[in-house]
């Protein structure tokens, strides 16, 4: 069974693992849809501005599949490993994973490969 998509009052949608996953598993890998940075000037007026990642160079991104829908949490079972000539976005198991968990990922973490933090939004709303 594949990842799921749930919505839970009070809290919104949330990607729930299908199955087991082990340590440095992947778990998903999307596409990245590049935002060129002249493109930014007024996302932080839309509801991208929720949804979208910083990505090399000063642009954006915006994921597909359930990338846009992984959740916060300080201790995530989640990392990022960016591909910037494939446009992709790697998710990888940081701890083993049971089938039936939320899916998450620290909106403050740093992707690799990409050596920015991923979320301005994330950043705006914690100050």
């Amino acid at each position: 069974m594949n990842n799921f998509v749930i919505s839970i009052p009070n809290k919104g949608r949330c990607v729930i693992s299908g199955r087991n996953y082990a340590l440095d598993e992947l778990v998903e890998e999307t596409n990245v849809i590049v935002l060129p940075k002249e493109n930014l000037l007024n996302i932080n007026s839309t509801i991208l501005e929720k949804y979208y990642f910083e990505w090399f160079d000063e642009d954006g991104a915006i994921l597909t599949g359930n990338g846009l829908l992984y959740n916060h949490w300080g201790d995530p079972n989640l990392k990022l490993i960016a591909d910037r000539e494939k446009l992709k976005m790697k998710f990888i198991a940081t701890k083993p994973v049971q089938r039936g968990d939320e899916l998450v990922f620290d909106y403050g973490y740093i992707i690799e490969n990409a050596v920015k933090p991923i979320s301005n939004y994330f950043n705006k709303i914690t100050r």
